[in-house]
C-alpha cells in the first residue's frame, strides 16, 4: 500500500497506540508524526520514550519504526504547523492520509487556552490538508463528551453547543467538530468519537493516567465517601485496542466521508454506576488488603452539594472540587447511538468487549503503578 499518514497527537494515549497498530498491520505505510518539543532531537526522544514505555512495542516494531516512522518537529497550534514553507510544501506532495488525534485533554484548562489547541489547532491541520494533492482521507478523532450536559440518547449525527458543558475540554472539542463540518464539502472527512479509554484489554496496561485513574486512586484510599449520580446510568468505558482496531478498519476497509461514529461499548457491555462502584471497591479491598473499604453512597446533586457545604472539611471540599470538572456527568447518564458504527463495522468482527472481561486487570495496574 503506497500510503503516507500524517498524524498529530502521536505522543498521546490514542495516537501512540494507532502508530503501533499501523506499523504492525501495514507493511509499506509510512507514518509522519508531528511532535511539539524544544528541538528536533527532543521531539524524537519524546515520541520514542512514549512508544517504548508500552509492553507491546516490541523490538520488531522498533525496527519497523526506524524504517517507516518519521518524527516532524512542529506544532499544530501554530500557523502552517510551525514548519517552513518549503518543508510543508514537500509534505503536501506526499501525504495521502491525515489522522488528527492531537488535543488538550486537561479538563481544568481555561476555555481560551483550550480553544487555541482544540479549535484553532484543528483549523491549522484542516488548512494544511486542503493543499495535500494526494489526500484520500482525513480522520478527526473526537470524544463522546461533546454531548456536554445532555442526557439520554446521543445520536452520532448530532452536534451542538447550546446544551452547555462541564469543562473546557468537551466544549472546545464540540466547537472543533462544528468547524470540521464546515470543511466536509472540500475534504474527505470522518469523525470518530471515542468514549473513555481506561487501559489495554490484554495486559491492563495504562498508557496515560487521567481523570478516571486518579479517581480510582481516591477510591482506593477511601477518600470519596459519596457521589452525586444516577445509580442505573451506564459508564462508557473501553479498552485501548477496540477504538484502535475500529478506526483502522473504518479508515482502510469502509471509508465513508461525512460520517460520524460513536466508538463505545454500549449499555449491554458496560457497568452501571452502582455496579461499577461495588466491583471497584470489592476488588480494591482484596488487592490492597483493605477490608473496611466501602463503596461511596450515591446521592442526588442537591444532597451532594449540601453535604459538602455542611462538612466544612477542607480536604473533602478540595477533592470534590478537583473531581467537579467531570463528575457531574454521573447525574447525566447517556446512551451513545451506534447506528453508523455498527453498520460499518458489521463485517469486521470488531466489537467492544464486556467491561468485566478486562477491567480488573486495569485496576491491578492502577494500584501497582500508584504506589
Amino acid at each position: 500500500m503506497d500510503s503516507t499518514i500524517f498524524i498529530t497527537g502521536a505522543t498521546g494515549l490514542f495516537g501512540g497506540a494507532l502508530i503501533e497498530h499501523y506499523l504492525t498491520w501495514e507493511r509499506d505505510t509510512k507514518i509522519m508524526a508531528l511532535v511539539r518539543a524544544e528541538s528536533k532531537e527532543a521531539a524524537i526522544n519524546r515520541l520514542y520514550s512514549q512508544l517504548k514505555s508500552t509492553p507491546t512495542f516490541t523490538y520488531q516494531l522498533e525496527l519497523e519504526a526506524a524504517k517507516r516512522l518519521k518524527v516532524i518537529h512542529g506544532d499544530f497550534t501554530k500557523p502552517d504547523l510551525n514548519l517552513s514553507t518549503p518543508y510543508i510544501s514537500r509534505l503536501q506532495l506526499s501525504v495521502t492520509d491525515i489522522i488528527h488525534s492531537g488535543a488538550s485533554v486537561d479538563f481544568g484548562l481555561p476555555v481560551r487556552e483550550a480553544r487555541t489547541i482544540n479549535v484553532e489547532g484543528t483549523k491549522n491541520v484542516l488548512d494544511f490538508a486542503l493543499q495535500c494533492r494526494k489526500l484520500n482521507a482525513f480522520l478527526h478523532v473526537s470524544t463522546g463528551h461533546v454531548a456536554g450536559k445532555r442526557a439520554g440518547l446521543i445520536k452520532e449525527n448530532e452536534i451542538g453547543v447550546e446544551q452547555g458543558f462541564l469543562n473546557s475540554y468537551e466544549q472546545t472539542k464540540a466547537e472543533s467538530e462544528l468547524l470540521v463540518h464546515t470543511y466536509m464539502t472540500r475534504l474527505p472527512i470522518t469523525i470518530h468519537r471515542l468514549t473513555t479509554i481506561i487501559g489495554d484489554y490484554t495486559t491492563g496496561y495504562i498508557r496515560q493516567f487521567g481523570f478516571f485513574h486518579n479517581s480510582i486512586r481516591l477510591l482506593s484510599k477511601g477518600l470519596i465517601p459519596f457521589l452525586a449520580g444516577d445509580r442505573n446510568g451506564h459508564l462508557a468505558l473501553i479498552p485501548t485496542e477496540y477504538p484502535v482496531q475500529a478506526v483502522h478498519y473504518l479508515h482502510r476497509n469502509n471509508f465513508k466521508p461525512g460520517t460520524t461514529y460513536h466508538i463505545c461499548c454500549g449499555p449491554e457491555r458496560s457497568f452501571t454506576l452502582e455496579v461499577f462502584l461495588h466491583e471497584t471497591v470489592n476488588h480494591l479491598s482484596k488487592r490492597c488488603n483493605k477490608g473496611s473499604l466501602a463503596a461511596p453512597e450515591i446521592i442526588s446533586q442537591e444532597e451532594f452539594e449540601k453535604r459538602i457545604d455542611d462538612s466544612r472539611n477542607v480536604r473533602l471540599t478540595a477533592i470534590m472540587k478537583a473531581l467537579g470538572t467531570f463528575i457531574g456527568h454521573l447525574t447525566l447518564p447517556k446512551v451513545f447511538d451506534q447506528t453508523n458504527a455498527r453498520r460499518d463495522l458489521a463485517e469486521s468482527g470488531i466489537e467492544a468487549p464486556p467491561v468485566q472481561s478486562y477491567y480488573y486487570k486495569v485496576l491491578d495496574e492502577c494500584v501497582k503503578r500508584g504506589r
